[in-house]
């Protein structure tokens, strides 16, 4: 996710205008100290959404300088959102705390959502008085629309990534160890992309658990990429590997993608016996493409920033994590998945050049 913003340049100390481009989308952003212009903030936001005042949603976060043994610091800035418009108050430095404010928070009509809100607003009143009318938890709203449990404890990137997607898309992804589950996902891919089976792109990434000086480790899953459907076989815990998955990684007419490609399906043929017919290494595909040699020792993120202009993040905490748990965290399923869909989408543009 690449992020830019724009400064308005406004000559004023009472208050600062920004763009702020996220997503492909522009947030109009005020940063004030002043109440006055909370005020206008808050009349205008009433005004734009004056036909859904009944249920208005307010994305409501706070920040504040962090903690030491000594002293718990207070907030420090208050930030709300509505559409495309966005305000982060300074309440630290606010001669007072307009009545505005005050009426807006607590109004029970209003909706503030957020991750860990809860305890945002109990701070809120801690520290300023200031009392927050209805709330709503993002990740509660998230387990009961989606059925998933482990949300509970995903935080805001873990929420963003499986409610909105990556990139603003969404991935469908299928975690097995059951060979019948991989034979219907290969069926499906072919028979969606059935126009192109001559020149299939697959993006292909491998995981396992992290190697030490006594022992390596064998692959504990596959994951494997078309278009914005990913399958994440855990061969680690599979009673058999499928004669569908053989003759598909098999097939010399589909091209599958990586970076360190070949050090994967070497593997997969050491540890498993499995042959892939055909690959295709990211980063000769890009220096070839841009004619930039030092393309060759990007890796993934630096390719991703390259080709498609996104930003990619890859905590070490979860590639270097136990991915020989029958019960994968959503953490590595969106680190899984992710890196597979960026190999399919890096390997589409440079080969057919969209």
């Amino acid at each position: 996710m690449t992020i830019t913003i724009h400064d308005h340049d406004t000559p004023a100390d009472t208050h600062k205008y920004y763009d702020v481009t996220f997503f492909d989308k522009t947030i109009n952003t005020l940063v004030t100290e002043t109440p006055s212009f909370v005020d206008s903030w808050i009349s205008k936001i009433e005004h734009i959404h004056s036909h859904r005042l009944d249920n208005l949603i307010v994305g409501l976060d706070v920040e504040w300088r962090p903690n030491n043994r000594y002293f718990t610091n207070p907030v420090a800035t208050l930030q709300l959102c509505v559409g495309r418009n966005c305000l982060i108050f300074q309440l630290i430095y606010a001669p007072y705390i307009p009545d505005s404010l005050v009426n807006f928070l607590g109004n029970i009509s209003y909706t503030f959502v957020g991750v860990g809100v809860d305890n945002d607003v109990e701070k809120l009143l801690v520290d300023y008085g200031i009392r927050v009318g209805r709330t709503a938890e993002l990740t509660s709203l998230a387990v009961q629309a989606f059925g998933a449990k482990e949300l509970k404890n995903a935080g805001l990137k873990g929420l963003t990534n499986w409610v909105l997607g990556f990139f603003d898309k969404t991935i469908n992804t299928l975690v097995t160890e059951t060979p019948s589950f991989v034979d219907s996902w290969i069926s499906k891919i072919e028979h969606i992309h059935s126009h192109r089976l001559d020149n299939l792109i697959v993006g292909l990434d491998v995981e396992w658990r992290p190697n030490n000086r006594y022992f390596t480790n064998p692959v504990a899953t596959l994951q494997l990429c078309v278009g914005r459907n990913c399958l994440i076989f855990q061969l680690i815990y599979a009673p058999y590997i499928p004669d569908s998955l053989v003759n598909f990684l098999g097939n010399i007419s589909y091209t599958f993608v990586g970076v360190g490609v070949d050090n994967d399906v070497e593997k997969l043929l050491v540890d498993y016996g499995i042959r892939v017919g055909r690959t295709a290494e990211l980063t000769s595909l890009a220096v070839q493409a841009f004619g930039a040699k030092e393309l060759k020792n990007a890796g993934l993120k630096g390719l991703t920033n390259w080709v498609l202009g996104k930003e990619l993040v890859k905590p070490k905490i979860v590639s270097r994590s136990r991915w020989d748990k029958q019960w994968l965290t959503l953490d590595q399923v969106q680190y899984a998945c992710v890196d597979a869909y960026l190999s399919f989408e890096i390997g589409r543009t440079l080969i057919c050049g969209d």
